[in-house]
């Protein structure tokens, strides 16, 4: 019955029948296995599910809660992200290491906790199950590590052999590294003979009962398992020794390999038996058989034989027999190429050879060289043992080829070539020597010199052609070229001489010195240009009887000497002048020029002063040229004339545009190559213009002269009193004879 706050009523009949309901549900681990037992891999990818299983009536099933025990102890509830009850009524747990990482080692309870009905229907359901979750022991392995060394990985015992395994474990090993894994039986395994296993190729593990899987070992180190006997070069093993040969004679060189490769002897350990031993020693390491003693008696067949065991302990016999015989070996040893004075130069060395023939002494095969020695006096100085000449069968000659890497042991002094000879395998001995002077120095650079004539002494402008050669060795000869490296030519005494009026560029001239053993020295050069000039200077062809105008001033010209020297050039270019003579203390000359003066003024006339030019050029060479002056009453001067000016001495503008000036020259005296020198307009003591090119010449018949009309001058002359002075020279250079003349004229235009 309901009802309400206003007391109004309802009813509903209800019928309750009482029924029995349950739930339950299956659990199960999936993925371990039928052992009931969880391994560490196993744990991994495991899950839990199951089917529930329902009595009743009962609906909104699920999963309250999911309890891992051991024993009674709760060691984990899962109470959140529950699994959820599928239309079928299963359910899974998926793993996931929040619950996994719980269960560690020992027996699990697991009790699934369900609910339905809202909580009105529950029931648990439980599974027991073990989890070995803990890895076996890392196993070990050992390997008889057999030869000389127990340490090395080196050995003829294949057998690793397998420690600490578990009971009921298995057990797995590798020999290609992480490349998989073979199932092994036993305690041990075999490695492949004659094979090498690089670190952490062998690896070993164990899996125990549950399936959990140790950590690996391996092999920290290089394994090599050599069941190989070492092996013996091919050589003869019958030897015959020269009786009374020392006890250092090696009567057999075993020379083993090993297997492993290498040298000979390399990683071999050499040792002897049988019926002779006693007789014999053996170095281990390089099996070189001798005599304990010397053998003073001739004798055959003593037998040993010698054991070459490797690193790996693996062992090969040889049965050497040896017989004491009267033998030896001996060769001539000649060097090729050196002359005849038995000494060597540094050419010489360049090219020389070693070469011999072998005289043997009894029965000796396999004959060969086994070192060449070169001394200088008890000192060793350079052993060539590799690459050594061989020893021709059919006539046993041999030839030592010219090779920098002995010559350039050989430098300066006497040296003892000794030749090693060996036969019979090294069982017979021999040798032989040859002393040669060796002298591969070179000579001091010689120098030489010039005398450097002439104003510089350092121009290389010379007169004298003369080179003297210095700094020779007694006893060398030496040679010179004029022409760079375009050949040589042999000397004599200490100087040579250059061609006349010839030019030598820098390093044509070239010296060098030959010592007495053949060495030649460096080659001096010159380092400047070199000029041999022998032809005086030539004077200019002009008058050498000059005749000088009485009271002529002394800064007049009497001569221009004018010499040109043979290097080209204008004249007086490289020339220096001075004076001499009979009246050279009259005169002055210009070093640089050649213009001779008086040094006063010559106030009478006379004859015949007489003085010597000499010009020298830059390389010292002279030439002379006399020269007589005359001081004579000797001038010049003009009449001065304008043309069409009417009488008035007037011009005006027509008359301008039309005149000419002219006249006729007078002489005083003997006056030649008479000429107008100038023709100058003033008014007052003002030029106005001045004609100093294009002027009239003086007619040599008659001595007139005219200047044309031309505007470039009658243009100057515009208004006013005009003087025009015409300036006359004659005798040409060689004497200042002047003269000059005026008319003043007024000019109206």
């Amino acid at each position: 019955i309901a009802t309400d706050i206003a007391g109004n009523e309802t009813e509903q009949l209800i019928t309750v029948s009482v029924e029995e309901s349950s739930l339950s549900t299956s659990v199960a681990w999936n993925g371990i296995g039928d052992d009931n037992e969880i391994n560490a891999s196993e744990m991994a990818v495991t899950t839990l599910s199951g089917t529930v299983t329902i009595i009743g009536t009962v609906n909104s099933i699920s999963i309250r809660s999911i309890v891992f025990k051991q024993g009674n102890t709760d060691i984990h509830t899962i109470s959140n992200n529950l699994p959820k009850i599928n239309s079928d009524n299963t359910w899974t747990l998926g793993n996931d290491d929040t619950w996994t990482s719980k269960l560690t080692q020992g027996d699990y309870t697991v009790t699934v906790n369900l609910s339905g009905n809202g909580v009105n229907v529950t029931n648990p359901s439980l599974i027991a199950i073990t989890v070995d979750r803990g890895k076996p022991a890392q196993p070990e392995f050992t390997l008889e590590d057999t030869g000389s060394l127990n340490n090395d990985g080196i050995t003829n015992n294949g057998v690793i052999t397998i420690n600490n395994l578990e009971v009921g474990a298995t057990w797995q090993y590798s020999t290609s590294g992480d490349n998989g894994f073979t199932n092994g039986t036993g305690n041990h395994f075999t490695l492949a003979n004659n094979t090498t296993y690089e670190a952490n190729a062998i690896q070993i593990r164990q899996t125990d009962i549950a399936g959990n899987v140790s950590d690996i070992s391996k092999n920290i180190a290089r394994i090599v398992l050599d069941n190989t006997g070492p092996m013996f070069n091919l050589q003869p093993t019958e030897v015959n020794v020269n009786v009374n040969a020392p006890i250092t004679t090696t009567v057999y060189d075993a020379q083993a390999t090993n297997l492993n490769g290498g040298n000979a002897d390399e990683g071999i350990t050499y040792s002897i038996k049988g019926t002779n031993a006693d007789k014999f020693s053996i170095t281990t390491d390089t099996g070189i058989l001798t005599y304990k003693t010397i053998q003073a008696t001739v004798h055959d067949n003593d037998t040993v034989t010698i054991v070459a065991t490797d690193v790996a302990g693996n062992e090969a016999e040889q049965l050497i027999t040896v017989s004491v015989k009267t033998i030896g070996l001996s060769t001539s040893v000649v060097w090729s190429g050196i002359g005849d004075d038995n000494k060597i130069n540094a050419n010489e060395m360049a090219a020389t050879t070693l070469s011999g023939t072998v005289a043997i002494i009894g029965a000796v095969t396999s004959i060969n060289i086994s070192s060449i020695v070169f001394k200088q006096g008890n000192a060793t100085v350079h052993t060539i043992s590799a690459n050594l000449p061989s020893v021709n069968a059919s006539d046993n000659t041999w030839t030592l080829a010219n090779d920098s890497t002995w010559t350039s042991k050989l430098t300066q002094g006497d040296y003892t070539v000794t030749v090693n000879l060996s036969g019979n395998g090294g069982n017979v001995t021999g040798l032989s020597s040859i002393t040669t002077a060796v002298d591969t120095v070179k000579p001091a650079q010689p120098t030489f010199t010039l005398e450097d004539t002439g104003l510089l002494d350092s121009d290389g402008i010379t007169n004298n052609g003369v080179i003297t050669v210095n700094g020779l060795e007694v006893g060398a000869t030496w040679q010179y070229s004029i022409s760079g490296d375009n050949g040589f030519i042999d000397g004599t005494g200490n100087s040579f001489t250059l061609a006349n009026n010839a030019t030598y560029a820098v390093n044509t001239i070239q010296v060098r010195q030959t010592d007495a053993v053949g060495n030649v020295s460096d080659i001096s050069k010159n380092t400047l240009r070199i000029v041999v000039d022998n032809t005086d200077p030539t004077f200019g062809l002009q008058p050498t009887a000059i005749k000088v105008d009485v009271n002529t001033p002394i800064t007049t010209t009497v001569y221009d000497a004018q010499a040109t020297n043979l290097n080209g050039g204008n004249a007086d270019e490289g020339i220096t002048y001075r004076i001499k003579g009979t009246n050279a203390d009259k005169f002055a000359i210009t070093a640089d020029t050649g213009i001779l003066t008086y040094k006063t003024i010559q106030a009478t006339a006379h004859d015949n002063d007489t003085v010597t030019i000499v010009a020298t050029d830059v390389a010292g060479n002279e030439a002379e040229q006399p020269i007589t002056v005359s001081v004579k009453m000797i001038g010049l001067s003009t009449s001065v004339v304008w043309s069409g000016i009417g009488d008035d001495n007037k011009l005006n503008a027509s008359e301008m545009a039309a005149t000419t000036l002219s006249g006729t020259v007078a002489i005083i005296g003997t006056v030649t190559s008479i000429n107008i020198s100038s023709i100058v307009f003033k008014q007052g003591n003002t030029t106005v213009h001045t004609i100093s090119a294009n002027l009239p010449s003086v007619n040599a018949s008659d001595n007139t002269w005219t200047l044309a009309n031309d505007s470039t001058w009658t243009s100057k002359l515009t208004q006013g009193d005009y003087t025009v002075t015409v300036n006359l020279s004659g005798n040409g250079n060689s004497v200042g004879v002047t003269g000059l003349s005026s008319i003043t004229t007024a000019v109206d235009t």
